[in-house]
């Protein structure tokens, strides 16, 4: 496993994904943020398992943006637990989901997300 693994993670409503700040000193003097929401990063298979969780949101024009950020950001965890298979077809997905957010795609998101989570049982 890379390093990045053992990273901070933030899951919140607004960005789920790796911290983005560059230190781990605490908040900083007038830091927008109240809280810091970070924690360890998530295995691999609770990602997925969230990630589906989230199919709803992806409905046609609404938050498929979202959406499609919230799987690039699984896709990075995937890579980070060397499971390039999973981050390929996570990758490809949401670069699909970007170039046609109005089509519906939650049928496709499952069935990919099935996939993906059939590949990391290889992990174990």
């Amino acid at each position: 496993m890379n390093s990045a693994v053992n990273r901070r993670w933030v899951d919140h409503a607004g960005y789920f994904g790796p911290d983005r700040r560059l230190c781990d000193k605490g908040m900083r003097l007038r830091e927008r943020r109240r809280d810091d929401l970070s924690g360890p990063s998530p295995s691999l298979n609770v990602a997925l398992r969230k990630l589906k969780l989230h199919v709803f949101d992806a409905s046609p024009g609404r938050n498929a943006g979202a959406f499609a950020e919230r799987t690039l950001a699984t896709a990075m965890l995937a890579a980070d637990n060397d499971a390039l298979e999973v981050e390929a077809r996570l990758e490809n997905l949401a670069r699909r989901i970007l170039a046609n957010p109005e089509r519906d795609w939650r049928s496709t998101i499952y069935r990919e997300l099935d996939a993906a989570g059939i590949e990391t049982y290889d992990l174990h």
